[in-house]
């Protein structure tokens, strides 16, 4: 919303802009089978790099790159917190259908070739869908379906 770039989720944490990471997201939470004793979300974005080391300038990009101005932080992270608060706060109870097609309509892993390391093994396959829950679905040669709830997943295409 803030700088109107064409930002896309790569499954599961990134955002991208023209197959570049721009942000990264993690998680991590403590629960029990009845509550949840905490959640911390870190979200790193690049915003005001003019250049990135050469071992990473072909995989990242940053907002002033994409809009070619300097981006002003204040307004910025009050957008983004903003966007945030509204996000979590429908997520508060649950995740509805909606958000989920939502997510899908801005994925570029779906449809496309990838590969993740699950048990020290590689699995490779299309990604086909996401599940109401957020695990990614991985259909591989064989037609398998494989489920996948977290970790690197390699992107063909995507730096």
């Amino acid at each position: 919303d803030y700088t109107d770039c064409d930002a896309k989720i790569k499954w599961p944490n990134d955002i991208i802009i023209n197959n570049k990471r721009v942000c990264g997201i993690l998680t991590e939470m403590a629960a029990q089978s009845d509550q949840i004793d905490y959640a911390a979300i870190g979200i790193g974005i690049n915003v005001n790099h003019t250049e990135f080391p050469e071992e990473i300038s072909q995989k990242a990009t940053s907002l002033r790159i994409e809009t070619v101005k300097k981006i002003d932080r204040n307004p910025f992270f009050k957008c983004v917190i903003q966007k945030l608060d509204e996000v979590l706060s429908s997520f508060l109870f649950s995740v509805s259908l909606e958000d989920v097609q939502s997510f899908k309509s801005l994925c570029v892993t779906l449809g496309r070739k990838v590969s993740v390391q699950r048990g020290g093994k590689t699995v490779e396959g299309t990604a086909c869908d996401i599940t109401t829950n957020g695990e990614l679905i991985i259909i591989d040669d064989k037609g398998k379906s494989i489920f996948v709830n977290s970790g690197e997943v390699t992107v063909q295409g995507i730096y």
